[in-house]
């Protein structure tokens, strides 16, 4: 079995960046994305794991899944480049959350915790995954 933190070390700045912005984007969806309080009846929480949030579910999973499980052996053939598809999905990680804020009409007093820790992890395995 392969140590997975001594892997991960060996990686460049950017790979690791990509990492850690996609495993906090995967982990934020589970936060609260949207809430609506409904006074003294308590309220309503949504995470990630609804609408558009499942993009970002779904294209971080994969993201993850792409980088370790070759470390334990398993050979994935592609159609296209691997880093080419991690382009393409960590856009895809952070249209999840931008496409929800849209969603909701831009409603700040609404936007859970989730969504913006989401969104700024999406931004983030954007910006290391395109940086050169």
């Amino acid at each position: 079995m392969t140590n997975l933190k001594k892997v991960f070390e060996k990686e460049s700045q950017n790979q690791k960046g990509v990492l850690v912005c996609v495993a906090v984007a995967f982990l934020a969806t589970f936060f609260p994305w949207f809430l609506v309080l409904l006074g003294p009846f308590g309220g309503i929480a949504m995470n990630g794991w609804h609408s558009f949030g499942l993009l970002t579910v779904l294209a971080s999973a994969t993201l993850i899944a792409l980088w370790v499980l070759p470390k334990f052996g398993v050979k994935i053939n592609l159609p296209i480049k691997k880093d080419i598809l991690q382009k393409w999905l960590a856009v895809a990680v952070l249209v999840g959350p931008a496409f929800w804020l849209l969603q909701t009409g831009f409603n700040f007093s609404s936007i859970g915790f989730g969504l913006y820790l989401a969104l700024a992890a999406g931004i983030g395995a954007v910006y290391f995954s395109f940086k050169t």
